[in-house]
């Protein structure tokens, strides 16, 4: 979605954000089914959640202090290394 959001001239932080809240929104719900057929343990999975929490907070303060113009010259750079290590790890 976040090629989408760009290429329609959406400004980058908020495509960024849409494209969390959409992403989030599924992890949620997978999280949530595994942890309701007992695939998980929650007392396991505690310090990898808090890490992912302070993960998070971390980056929507980074890119809030970015400016505009460098996320939109940056993020197209990013998602292509993220499809050539996708594709190495297939």
């Amino acid at each position: 979605m976040l090629p989408v959001f760009l290429a329609a001239g959406v400004p980058p932080h908020l495509a960024l954000g849409a494209n969390m809240l959409q992403s989030s929104a599924g992890t949620l719900a997978a999280a949530y089914a595994f942890v309701r057929q007992g695939q998980v343990n929650l007392r396991e999975a505690a310090p990898g959640l808090v890490c992912t929490m302070v993960g998070a907070v971390g980056g929507v303060v980074a890119v809030q202090h970015l400016a505009a113009t460098l996320l939109t010259d940056v993020l197209p750079l990013v998602l292509a290394l993220d499809e050539q290590s996708d594709r190495k790890c297939t």
